[in-house]
């Protein structure tokens, strides 16, 4: 069985992006983070929530787990990262 999605907030979010290179460029309710690499600029907007609905995360996850390719994001979002499987 996979694991679930935990519970997070817009401020944790953020400080979890900012370990990433992420940096807050713009907003308010929603917040633009935006990280340079020598291949690209590199964008996530997510909502500035507490918590972040239930129906959103999945989405934040899919987004950032393209653009972060690390077995670190997925353990950010599942509870269970050892229940999940790529692919």
């Amino acid at each position: 069985m996979r694991g679930g999605l935990k519970v997070l907030t817009g401020e944790a979010l953020v400080a979890i992006f900012h370990r990433f290179g992420f940096v807050v460029i713009d907003g308010s309710k929603h917040l633009k983070l935006r990280r340079t690499t020598p291949a690209d600029d590199e964008t996530l907007v997510i909502p500035y929530h507490d918590p972040i609905a239930k129906d959103t995360l999945p989405a934040i996850f899919s987004q950032a787990s393209i653009i972060i390719r690390s077995p670190s994001c997925v353990r950010i979002f599942i509870t269970s990262s050892s229940a999940w499987r790529s692919g």
